[in-house]
């Protein structure tokens, strides 16, 4: 007699949301063991062990629901038939395992960082293989095409980590032996081959969705990968072009290149394989070390790795992809050279403390930073702070400051090639405490800071003479924050402080502030570096600092205009540009000549006007030679880009270089700006190469119609800061006013960069001949650098001396005028008359 059977039997009972223990336990670690892995870097440990520590939860976790599986009954795995339907379980466990092996990459570093696509994917992908174990309560036909179009993605993305490690499966058999770690090599596969037999064993209910999702993946990737082949055939066809064209303009290849390849997201990622991106090089992974900072963007993305497999190669070197990359995609932060590696570093916190001056239409910042290391505590892991900020146009770098042995140490002005073989030669070779900050072009400066280590956080201070944005239209006065690139900025700090010498009216700002001791405000919180406040502009301060039998006073800039008779207007078109605004501009010049550069210069006319300007609207940025330019006195440049371009220094030894050096003109270049400046012009505006004038159509009508320009009002007793609309002018007087020193340090940083001028590719000859006026407001410019050295006999080994006659480190602890020596000696006068006086009378302390 048979027995019957109850198809119950050997079911695990269900206790919560129709799911056995076993599996609500599993899904319970899954999501503890997700949790650890994506929070670890809100928390830091002294000793660096963190991620190690990390690493041995997982892996704990992840055995310990193999253990539970497997005396429970439910490891059948490797068996053709399974006694119950354990899959669910299956894919639960695995999923743990994955994490443990993310976990342990962090370590091991088998790939790199995953891209933002991957990371999703892959959480989606362990997401829906615990929604599997509901497959059978999942009756709405939209759910269950949800729920096996995405195990199919999983299954694909799985099989593609299964095949890119197989490398390692020879190595890991005999790793095995060794506390088994290395099995995590087999994971992917594992879990691959898992889900392909519930695939296997659905298909016939789940064909048509198992395909769809097949077919999605298929028509994903090869779209992926034409484009890409095309991209990077576009970019062999520009090179081609390059080779081939017969101008006989001396630029480097890659300007060209840059100049014409589009900015899209797929050009950006055939530039950074084997840079950024892993590429396929026939083995499955990258051979390359990284270089610079880039190791702090190093990425895996599948579908770069697939695609570079079956592309053409690119014939462009390191070297110039890098040039690309930094000119059309923001990277010179990450391609700075570095003598060593900051990958362990972060941001600890930050401390902004700023006193702005509205009367003086200038700022003072200082950034506090404190720099975490979290590598393992050993003699290897000592590493470089590199810091890129970003600061407004005029700012110039006025104090620096380095924690030594938790005393705080300032820095010493000297020229910037004694700055940078200090650097090197201590940091290179000797291993010792030094920081330094170098001026750069495009508004930014660079500091530097040795060593971080895990022993101890490093700290350092630096400070920033601003002026103020001034707004025509609104009259109001704007504070924009300086803000920076570097190590990583994950639960950072910020602690915020601004101070005024009287609140102003109408205060707006991106941030919340509280009001404290009346004129100081103030913010906690996250970092955050895109801010602003702005304010009504108060009448100008009537009051001047003093220094050395000079007065350094400030006033508004007037407008006054000069005559002009306009012969020639050059147009700096690239992508920004419409037919409609040449066209227009056209209509305004009337008879006089309109000019543009496009490997040579062209007159405009009616035949070629429309090609001439198609073919330039598909530059990305332009370069136009404002040195070749005949004759400056009646010519005006008009432009309006404001997007990423080349800075001078890489174009030096081009011929386009070679007409500043050769040219001795004192004329600045009248420009016409519609919107804002490129980093090209920008560089050339602060050496007062051009010279400029804001504004739209209507008032350049006024400018071609009237022959009028701005006038140049600068000379070697006075600076004009345009942003500010403000004027600084050096007087030769013994007045004695209370004005705060940062006037004379934003006057020695402007007439330096008008000194450089057109010799900017010389500067180095001009170092010792600048250096004083650098010196005289303590202020980092091209010819000069703060350092920060360990010793006083470091000082002197490099021929580094504090200049007794200049502005010290600027301070929020103090401002206003320096004593004279005839002002000191009259003190000591005072102070002598007034001991013989109390002495003789024996009054005060002799009473």
């Amino acid at each position: 007699m048979e027995q019957s059977i109850n198809p119950t039997e050997n079911q695990p009972p269900k206790l919560y949301l129709g799911q056995d223990y076993q599996t609500i336990i599993g899904i319970g670690l899954l999501m503890l063991s997700g949790l650890l892995f994506v929070s670890y870097k809100s928390f830091y440990l002294s000793n660096g062990n963190l991620m190690q520590g990390v690493f041995i939860i997982n892996f704990i976790i992840a055995i310990s629901y193999t253990i539970l599986l497997f005396t429970n009954g439910l490891m059948y795995f490797f068996k053709k038939k399974d006694k119950i339907n354990s899959s669910k379980h299956i894919l639960i466990l695995w999923s743990l395992w994955i994490v443990s092996c993310f976990a342990l990459n962090r370590n091991v570093g088998v790939f790199n960082e995953s891209s933002d696509w991957l990371s999703v994917a892959v959480c989606i992908s362990l997401i829906v293989n615990c929604l599997f174990a509901w497959d059978e309560q999942i009756t709405n036909k939209i759910l269950r095409f949800i729920l096996y179009f995405l195990l199919t993605f999983s299954f694909v993305l799985w099989m593609y980590f299964s095949i890119y490690l197989i490398p390692l499966y020879p190595v890991s058999v005999i790793g095995m032996l060794f506390l088994g770690v290395s099995f995590h090599s087999y994971i992917p596969l594992i879990l691959a081959i898992a889900l392909g037999r519930i695939l296997y064993k659905k298909w016939s209910l789940e064909k048509r969705t198992i395909s769809l999702s097949l077919l999605s993946i298929l028509v994903m990737v090869v779209s992926f990968i034409v484009i890409y082949s095309l991209k990077t055939k576009e970019i062999k066809r520009l090179e081609t072009m390059t080779l081939v064209s017969s101008t006989k303009e001396n630029v480097p290849m890659w300007v060209k290149i840059s100049q014409k390849m589009g900015d899209d997201w797929i050009s950006e990622r055939v530039l950074k394989s084997d840079l950024i991106y892993q590429k396929f090089t026939g083995d499955g992974f990258s051979s390359f070390l990284p270089q610079f900072g880039l190791q702090d963007l190093l990425r895996h993305d599948p579908l770069v790795m697939v695609a570079s497999a079956v592309a053409p190669k690119l014939n462009l070197s390191q070297e110039e992809r890098i040039k690309i990359l930094e000119t059309r995609f923001d990277a010179r932060h990450y391609t700075e050279e570095r003598l060593w590696s900051g990958a362990n570093l972060r941001v600890n916190d930050v401390i902004t403390q700023t006193h702005i001056y509205p009367q003086y239409r200038l700022a003072y910042t200082e950034k506090t930073i404190t720099i975490l290391n979290n590598g393992d505590n050993n003699r290897w892991n000592t590493e470089e702070g590199l810091f890129t900020f970003f600061v407004p146009e005029g700012t110039a770098v006025t104090s620096l400051s380095l924690w030594i042995n938790g005393k705080e140490e300032t820095g010493i002005l000297t020229t910037q090639s004694k700055a940078d073989i200090a650097y090197r030669t201590i940091v290179g070779v000797e291993n010792r405490d030094p920081s330094v900050v170098h001026w750069q072009e495009g508004n930014r400066l660079v500091v530097r800071v040795f060593p971080c280590t895990p022993k101890e956080n490093r700290r350092f201070k630096v400070g920033f003479t601003s002026p103020l944005l001034f707004e025509e239209k609104t009259k109001k006065l704007t504070y924009e924050n300086i803000y920076f690139k570097g190590p990583k900025l994950e639960n950072t700090d910020e602690s915020v402080f601004i101070e005024f010498d009287k609140i102003p009216k109408n205060v707006d700002s991106s941030r919340d502030w509280t009001v404290f001791e009346g004129t100081k405000i103030q913010h906690e919180g996250m970092y955050k570096g895109d801010w602003n406040i702005s304010f009504d502009a108060p009448e100008f301060a009537t009051t001047s600092f003093a220094f050395q039998d000079k007065n350094y006073q400030i006033s508004p800039t007037k407008a006054v205009a000069e005559s002009v008779i306009w012969k020639d207007i050059y147009l700096d078109i690239d992508k920004t540009w419409t037919s409609s605004d040449v066209e227009r501009i056209i209509n305004l010049a009337q008879n006089k000549n309109v000019r543009v550069w496009n490997d040579k210069w062209i007159l405009l006319n009616k035949d070629n006007q429309e090609s001439t300007i198609k073919e330039l609207q598909k530059q990305e940025f332009s370069l136009l030679p404002v040195r070749e330019i005949k004759d400056l006195n009646t010519a005006l440049l008009i432009t309006k880009s404001k997007t990423n371009s080349p800075l001078l220094k890489d174009l030096s030894e081009t011929d386009l270089m070679e007409s500043f050096k050769k040219s001795n003109e004192e004329i600045r270049l009248r420009t016409f700006v519609f919107d804002d400046l490129s980093p090209y012009l920008k560089t050339l505006k602060e050496l007062r190469i051009i010279r400029c004038e804001y504004g739209d159509f209507q008032k350049l009508e006024g400018i071609l119609r009237d022959n009028k320009f701005a006038q140049n009002i600068e000379n070697q007793s006075v600076v004009s800061i345009q942003n500010a609309q403000m004027n600084i002018q050096e007087i030769a007087t013994t007045k004695v006013s209370d004005a705060p020193d940062h006037i004379l340090r934003l006057f020695a940083y402007n007439r330096v960069m008008s000194n450089i001028g057109h010799t900017y590719f010389d500067k180095k000859s001009l170092e010792d001949s600048l250096l004083n006026t650098a010196v005289l407001g303590n202020v980092v410019t091209p010819i000069s650098s703060l350092i920060v050295l360990e010793t006083k006999a470091d000082y002197e080994r490099f021929d580094i001396k504090k200049n007794k006659n200049s502005l010290d480190n600027a301070t929020h602890k103090k401002s206003g005028a320096v004593p004279e020596p005839h002002e000191w000696a009259l003190i000591l006068l005072v102070c002598g008359f007034l001991f013989y006086h109390f002495r003789k009378n024996k009054v005060g302390l002799w009473n």
